[in-house]
């Protein structure tokens, strides 16, 4: 089994010298094989927003995780 994990920290430099850290952490919001709604979380879509399916019919599901950082600095949450 897979664990992600991190040690990384930020550290914020202020223009009058003084510095902060903030640790990094890495919390898993879902795993693309996880259903949200109706769906697979890791569905796949065209640019049209139509699913895509494999040879055989089925839906394609991503196998990686891609681009799902959520990030909250000052209350504000970005994506």
């Amino acid at each position: 089994m897979v664990a992600t994990t991190t040690s990384s920290k930020a550290i914020v430099t202020y223009a009058d010298g003084t510095s902060e850290e903030y640790p990094l952490s890495y919390n898993v919001l879902f795993k693309n094989t996880d259903t949200i709604g109706n769906n697979e979380a890791g569905r796949l879509y065209d640019v049209n927003g139509s699913p895509l399916f494999d040879a055989n019919g089925a839906p394609v599901i991503s196998e990686t995780p891609d681009a799902n950082s959520l990030l909250t600095v000052g209350g504000k949450h970005y994506w």
